[in-house]
């Protein structure tokens, strides 16, 4: 073949090498004629400006370059339409299913491609497919440049326990159905397949849900297991593990509330996740969803986790009957890496980079219990007493330095889980998304053994009213407002004058219904006939009556007068007979039956 190639070139390269020699040289030798001109030009043949070059003593004609060679014909706006046609139709999974070609295509189909116009006809010129990738690539819009991965910005913290990045996610290489351990990739293969999902729905109960939470500048590492599906219960218990005092600090020193946590929008952003760590003082961040970049600590830390020490579980089988074990032998593991392993970005292992972290820097907890109970606690809602106090668990607090606080309120109150404060007012501030939540530590009075404030005012001490809430300052400003005063006693002294009027007397809240004007019709009516001449005189009781009577006697009224009435008018009493009795006491009259009804 190579010999046959070498003849066929030696005898163009004495001849004139057209267009259909060409052609037919390749066909001869099954290549193609870009072959043939490439084999050329290895040879020494380079065509002239004039399109001629001489070889071997022989004239070989040469193919002229186009004039607008280079230029780019398809304008900004065309290629805008096919290459956002082509991105439209990626797949969720990154996948082009459109191709330019039929992009192309639609947009001519479609009459958004005005391209160039021919001057000697006047038409639209129809470019080719590769007329338009060149023009994508001049322009940056071809599907390589706009799928390139986006630049990322660093993130960077100052000490240990700043902010910690915490993830989730099923160890797919475990399961515990109840005291039992088994190799997920080995049961899949046999009974956990596609093509019996509901062997998989089974197991969701069983599976192991592993929990990654790595300290952003130290880098240190911390997994513990939980059952069954991710969710905002596990996250807090995994939150009050990490920052509990461990039960052995020489072996295991790590603990502390971190000032940041950054989590998954799932269940990481649960109510019971924030209202847990809102009430121990930590930001939580949010990073944006199908973004791992974002927290790409955590998830090296998660294939670290996986190529270590999941990779020899399979080894240690036998010995793991549940969780207990799982978790005492990834503990100890992770003790031994953090300990013994360097980081790269700072060169010390990270068990000794996180150990310098200051005092001040190191917010420490109770324990985990106490972590727990603040989760689990309800808020309590006191009410605030006319001392700016509210009791909450037997204990009474003052709330005077909470902002927003007046009488008669009721105030959010939780147990503290810090060691230097017993409880936690809950402020809300703003309304709809723009709401802020901010904590203010409360502590409780002292008793004197009296049950009195210490800090209350003796008897014939200097007594100094209690400092004004806003509400009351806004009270008082209104007032100076509607007095025209300038200061308090301004506005009361204008109060105490008899003549004071609100706002110099300019408000008249009748002012519109004196000047409404009214024109309505009469209505027709229907006269009812009159009463008969015999009709029944009212009756009043003994009771009505004497009441009757008490208020026209005055103080000629006697209590023996109701006892007499009462005996008397038992059946009820006619309204002329007790005109008549009520007349005869007005005049001393002795009362009887005969000469009184």
């Amino acid at each position: 073949m190579m010999h046959t190639l070498l003849a066929e070139l030696d005898r163009l390269a004495q001849l004139a090498p057209a267009a259909p020699l060409v052609v037919a040289a390749a066909a001869r030798l099954g290549v193609c004629p870009q072959t043939i001109y490439r084999r050329l030009r290895e040879m020494g043949w380079r065509p002239s400006a004039l399109g001629e070059e001489r070889l071997g003593g022989r004239i070989l004609r040469a193919r002229r370059r186009r004039a607008d060679a280079g230029e780019i014909l398809l304008s900004f706006d065309d290629a805008q339409i096919v290459s956002a046609l082509m991105m439209e139709g990626f797949s969720e999974h990154a996948k082009q299913r459109m191709t330019l070609k039929h992009a192309v295509e639609i947009a001519y189909a479609n009459g958004r491609i005005s391209g160039p116009v021919s001057p000697e006809t006047g038409e639209i010129i129809r470019l080719s497919t590769s007329t338009f990738s060149r023009a994508l690539r001049h322009y940056k819009l071809d599907m390589e440049s706009l799928r390139a991965p986006t630049p990322k910005t660093s993130l960077r913290t100052e000490h240990p326990n700043q902010m910690w990045e915490a993830d989730a996610s099923v160890c797919t290489l475990w399961y515990l159905p109840q005291t039992r351990t088994h190799v997920i990739e080995r049961v899949k293969k046999q009974t956990h397949y596609k093509n019996k999902p509901e062997n998989l729905k089974a197991i969701e109960k069983c599976r192991v849900i592993r929990y990654v939470m790595t300290d952003h500048t130290s880098g240190l590492v911390r997994v513990r297991y939980y059952p069954g599906a991710e969710c905002g219960e596990h996250y807090v218990s995994f939150f009050a593990w990490l920052m509990a005092p461990k039960s052995d600090p020489t072996r295991d020193p790590f603990h502390g509330v971190p000032e940041h946590i950054m989590l998954d929008p799932g269940a990481g952003n649960s109510a019971v996740v924030r209202r847990f760590l809102n009430r121990i003082g930590v930001n939580k961040i949010t990073n944006r969803p199908h973004a791992p970049w974002v927290k790409g600590q955590v998830e090296q830390a998660n294939n670290l986790w996986e190529s270590t020490f999941e990779a020899g579980l399979i080894h240690r089988q036998h010995e793991i009957r549940g969780f207990d074990d799982l978790n005492a032998l990834a503990e100890t593991y992770q003790l031994w890496l953090n300990a013994s392993k360097e980081h790269s970005r700072h060169g010390m292992t990270r068990m000794d980079a996180w150990l310098h972290i200051r005092p001040e820097q190191l917010r420490a907890v109770h324990s985990e219990t106490s972590l727990l109970a603040v989760a689990q606690a309800d808020n309590a809602t006191p009410t605030v007493d006319s001392q700016l106090c509210v009791r909450y668990l037997g204990e009474r607090y003052s709330v005077r330095h909470v902002p927003g606080v007046t009488v008669g309120t009721r105030l959010t109150v939780f147990r503290s889980p810090f060691s230097d404060v017993d409880a936690m007012a809950e402020v809300e501030e703003g309304t709809g998304e723009k709401t802020k939540t901010t904590f203010i530590p409360l502590t409780a009075h002292a008793d004197d053994g009296w049950g009195f404030d210490p800090a209350a005012a003796k008897p014939g001490e200097c007594y100094i009213g209690a400092p004004d809430t806003e509400a009351s300052r806004n009270a008082k400003a209104l007032s100076r407002f509607a007095s025209g005063a300038k200061t308090d006693e301004e506005d009361k002294a204008l109060r105490r004058r008899k003549d004071f009027v609100p706002f110099g007397g300019e408000i008249n809240p009748y002012r519109e219904a004196e000047a409404a004007q009214y024109d309505y019709l009469p209505r027709a009516s229907t006269p009812l006939p009159d009463a008969p001449a015999d009709a029944v005189p009212r009756v009043l009781t003994a009771t009505r009556a004497a009441m009757r009577a008490k208020d026209a006697l005055g103080e000629r009224w006697q209590p023996e007068m109701f006892a007499f009435m009462q005996a008397r008018f038992r059946e009820g009493v006619t309204e002329e007979a007790l005109a008549r009795l009520i007349a005869g006491w007005a005049q001393n009259k002795e009362a009887s039956d005969g000469d009184q009804l």
